[in-house]
């Protein structure tokens, strides 16, 4: 399936998965765990200096890594917090 995206580039998307696969920690559960990270994705609380031009283009390329690793209920969450990602198909 091919990726499209809105707020994002396909070389951002890579970018960020190269970096989670050279990560010698589990990137999936370290940042399932990281607070901050989960604020954004969940309740869409953003750090102080962060506005949502910055947010939505870090929010996609999560969410389309997300799916990659079959976290689907996070998917869900990230969706019905940011709709504006949602595919139009």
């Amino acid at each position: 399936m091919i990726k499209s995206f809105k707020y994002t580039t396909e070389e951002h998307y890579v970018e960020f998965v190269l970096k989670c696969t050279n990560d010698e920690e589990d990137a999936t559960a370290k940042l399932m765990n990281h607070n901050t990270v989960m604020l954004i994705l969940q309740e869409r609380i953003l750090p102080e200096d962060w506005d949502e031009e910055r947010a939505l283009p870090e929010v996609e390329v999560m969410l389309h890594y997300f799916c990659d690793v079959e976290e689907y209920e996070l998917c869900q969450q990230i969706i019905n917090n940011w709709p504006e990602l949602k595919n139009d198909c």
